[in-house]
């Protein structure tokens, strides 16, 4: 009997962190409401995060999300927590929800 060893092929650390997010689903005509998701990500890294939830969106769908880290690491910036401005789009889903790859232009804020 043939084993299969699957590899670890991500190029950027991935770390399992359940933040808050709001996913806004960009529409794709002006004709569409654009749909809101109040999720928590379920691991995150550099170049995008899984998303856990019961809903599937299609690959390629555009996203704006914006994300919340507590700053208690992060004495330099004051406020409670860092809000994390990110664009992206659908690469995957899942059984328990869907992955993210974000775009390279972000914003990070303290609230």
């Amino acid at each position: 009997m043939v084993q299969l060893h699957m590899t670890e092929n991500r190029s950027l650390e991935r770390y399992d962190l359940e933040l808050p997010a709001k996913v806004e689903v960009i529409p794709e005509s002006d004709e569409t409401d654009v749909q809101i998701l109040n999720l928590f990500t379920k691991d995150i890294c550099a170049g995008g995060a899984f998303f856990k939830t019961d809903c599937q969106l299609p690959e390629g769908t555009k996203v704006n999300i914006d994300l919340v880290m507590p700053l208690e690491n992060l004495k330099e910036l004051t406020g409670k927590h860092a809000y994390i401005e990110v664009s992206g789009f659908v690469v995957r889903n899942g059984n328990d929800g869907f992955a993210i790859r974000f775009e390279p232009d972000y914003r990070i804020k303290s609230i």
